[in-house]
């Protein structure tokens, strides 16, 4: 619902407007055919924070939608590796193999 201000009902839930306020990291993934979250809602964020100055890491998977399908262990492992370097302040390591191949197992 837009207002007679130009604003909408949706202003304060909206990631892109409060990008200026990050502090520390940040980690976007996002499939490259997701129906869920379209990608280009991920991408009004990235160019937010772009436009603020302020450093994200991001990981599209493509041909991948809201859920990850056979890439899942992959993703999982990326996200586990950032939170251990930047929660944990660790190095994750360096071969970890530990994660099922895929979802049907």
């Amino acid at each position: 619902m837009k207002h007679r201000n130009g604003t909408s009902s949706y202003d304060n839930q909206a990631s892109e407007l409060l990008a200026k306020n990050l502090k520390g990291r940040l980690m976007l993934v996002t499939g490259s055919i997701d129906n869920n979250v379209p990608p280009s809602n991920t991408y009004l964020m990235v160019n937010a924070l772009m436009n603020a100055n302020r450093n994200f890491s991001m990981l599209v998977v493509p041909n991948e939608r809201h859920h990850y399908g056979p890439h899942t262990p992959y993703v999982t492992r990326r996200c586990w590796d950032f939170f251990v370097r930047h929660l944990a302040g660790n190095t994750p390591p360096a071969a970890f193999d530990g994660m099922p191949k895929t979802l049907d197992k």
